[in-house]
């Protein structure tokens, strides 16, 4: 008896660029076959964001987050960004209010 096998998708990288893409015996990939796993990485003075250790299946990835190479610079202001949004989100009392007493009203000044 013959056991016919459905043909399954490849994958193809979707990383962005300067992304190195390889498989796990580190060589370099272009199409990933499914089942297989592929490996993104950054050359020098680039800093990863995304999954890099990623499994496809039927030409789908599974369970990832797209991989990018940010430049060290980029990611620094991202980072200084997300820094000066999280400072103006955070709820700080009107300097103007004054509490004299946890259980007194407080008072405009």
């Amino acid at each position: 008896m013959n056991v016919l096998h459905c043909c399954t998708d490849p994958c193809y990288p979707d990383a962005g660029p300067n992304s190195i893409v390889q498989d796990l015996n580190g060589d370099p990939v272009t199409v990933i076959k499914d089942g297989d796993f592929v490996v993104y990485s950054c050359p020098e003075g680039y800093t990863e964001s995304g999954t890099n250790h990623v499994l496809c299946t039927d030409g789908n990835w599974v369970a990832h987050i797209p991989f990018k190479c940010l430049a060290k610079i980029d990611a620094e202001k991202m980072h200084i960004h997300l820094m000066g949004k999280q400072k103006k989100d955070r709820h700080l009392p009107d300097p103007r209010v004054a509490v004299e007493h946890p259980h007194k009203t407080a008072a405009l000044l």
